[in-house]
């Protein structure tokens, strides 16, 4: 018969959970240089492209006539209409 370890499973996951948890934080031990460049190029953000905008454009307007619209839904008609040239 085979020997079963004592190792306690909550402690396993506890300790999962607290890496997540520094590294969704950017503290811990396991911060890098990396992340610290990001937080010191003074937080410019990119804009987006033209497509992301005229796909935001057209579902926002398909979301004003009808609050159940699907993102889905805008992405179609966005490629239908810029198949007839108006993007």
């Amino acid at each position: 018969m085979h020997r079963r370890t004592m190792r306690k499973r909550s402690s396993k996951h506890s300790r999962k959970h607290s890496r997540k948890h520094t590294r969704k934080n950017g503290g811990g031990s396991g911060s890098s240089s990396k992340n610290t460049s990001q937080n010191m190029s003074g937080g410019a953000k990119k804009g987006g492209n033209k497509w992301n905008k005229f796909v935001m454009g057209v579902y926002n307007e398909m979301k004003r006539k009808n609050p159940d619209v699907a993102f889905g839904d805008a992405l179609k008609e966005a490629s239908r209409l810029k198949k007839k040239g108006e993007y």
